[in-house]
Order: structure tokens, then sequence, then C-alpha cells
């Protein structure tokens, strides 16, 4: 999991877990967490 992948003008990006596992396992998702100071669809491509 690396936020410098996401794409957009956030101020900072974090994951709820550190790792996720392969589709399908339990554990295969989790939950970003994106701070920005304009609304979404002004800094999302």
């Amino acid at each position: 999991l690396d936020p410098r992948l996401l794409r957009g003008d956030f101020l900072a990006a974090s994951s709820q877990h550190t790792s996720v596992n392969a589709a399908g396992e339990e554990g295969d998702t989790t939950t970003w967490y994106l701070v920005s100071d304009q609304p979404f669809d002004e800094v999302s491509p």
C-alpha cells in the first residue's frame, strides 16, 4: 500500500491496514482516508 500511487492533489493519505491479502482471501480490503483542503471532485482526476 503506497499512498504515492494515489492520483489526486491530497494533503495526506493513510490506509486503515498496513497490508492487504490477495483478492478472495480474508483481509483483502482496506479503507483509505484522504485529506484535502478542497472538494474531492476538484482534487481527484
